[in-house]
C-alpha cells in the first residue's frame, strides 16, 4: 500500500479531500490517482459511472462503432484535417461534472485530479511518443484566458510524463477569434464559428514545417476545434497531426 506523506496528511486536515465528481468525502489514500487506482480522486460510485473509451472505434476520430467498420460515416464524408484522434473517456457522468466544475466554477482541486487521471491514462497508450516533434495544446483567446486564468488543455499537456519538456510547445498555435462557446452550437454552426479562428504564430512556422504534431485538448465533440487547429498546422507545413483528448461526446 502506498504510504501517505506527512505533507499530504497535513493538507488533508486543512482541506479534507472529496470526490471530484459528486463532492463526497474521501480518505487520503482514495484522493490521489495512482497506478493501483488510476481513478483516485473519484469515489467508487462515480468511478462505476465513468466510461473508458474502448474498441471498436473509428480509426480517424475515435467515435465508437457498433458494426465491423473502420471509419464512421462523418469521417468518410468529411475527412478531418487531423490524422487520428484518441479520447480517454466518454463525456458523461462524473468526468463531465468534474470538467465543468473545473472550467466554469474555478474548482482547481477537480482540475488537479483530472490532470493526474489524464497522466495515468495516457501513459499506457500504444502511441510511439518519440515520433512527435512537437506536442501542442488547443489555445484559448487571450481575453478568455485572462477571464478564466488558465488554459485547461495546457494543464493537461503539462501533466503528461510520456513526452519530454523539449517536445512541449505551447506557443506555436494562436487563437485569433474570440468565438462563441462551442457547446451552444450545432454541428455546422461549430464549423462556421471556428473558421479561420487559429493560426501558427508567424515566428513559429519553421517549428512546424515537416513535423509530426500531437495536439492536446480536454474535450472532442464534433471534432470542429481539432479540425480547424490541424488545418492551420497543415497549412504551415505539418506532415502529421494526432489528437488526444481527456474525453469525447458520444453523438
Amino acid at each position: 500500500m502506498r504510504r501517505t506523506s506527512v505533507s499530504e496528511w497535513a493538507w488533508s486536515l486543512l482541506f479534507p479531500p472529496c470526490c471530484a465528481g459528486c463532492r463526497t468525502s474521501l480518505g487520503v489514500e482514495e484522493s490521489i490517482p495512482s497506478e493501483k487506482n488510476p481513478l483516485g480522486g473519484f469515489c467508487r460510485q462515480c468511478q462505476e459511472g465513468m466510461f473508458v473509451m474502448q474498441e471498436p472505434q473509428c480509426s480517424t476520430c475515435g467515435h465508437p462503432l457498433t458494426q465491423n467498420k473502420t471509419h464512421c460515416q462523418r469521417c468518410i464524408l468529411q475527412p478531418p484535417a487531423f490524422d487520428r484522434a484518441t479520447s480517454l473517456f466518454a463525456y458523461a457522468g462524473a468526468i463531465r461534472a468534474a470538467l465543468h466544475r473545473y472550467k466554469f466554477r474555478d474548482d482547481h482541486a477537480a482540475g488537479r485530479i483530472l490532470q493526474a487521471v489524464f497522466q495515468q491514462y495516457t501513459t499506457p497508450l500504444s502511441h510511439d511518443w518519440k515520433q512527435y516533434d512537437r506536442v501542442l495544446c488547443v489555445p484559448l483567446h487571450p481575453r478568455r484566458l485572462m477571464q478564466r486564468g488558465f488554459n485547461q488543455a495546457w494543464q493537461l499537456l503539462h501533466a503528461m510524463t510520456v513526452v519530454t519538456g523539449e517536445q512541449k510547445s505551447p506557443d506555436i498555435l494562436q487563437r485569433l477569434k474570440e468565438t462563441k462557446p462551442q457547446y451552444q452550437l450545432g454541428h455546422h454552426e461549430r464549423q462556421d464559428n471556428l473558421e479561420q479562428a487559429f493560426r501558427v504564430a508567424p515566428k513559429q512556422r519553421h517549428n512546424v514545417q515537416n513535423q509530426s504534431i500531437l495536439l492536446i485538448d480536454d474535450l472532442l465533440t464534433t471534432g470542429a476545434t481539432a479540425h480547424q487547429c490541424s488545418q492551420a498546422l497543415k497549412l504551415a507545413g505539418a506532415k502529421k497531426i494526432d489528437v488526444i483528448t481527456l474525453c469525447r461526446a458520444i453523438l
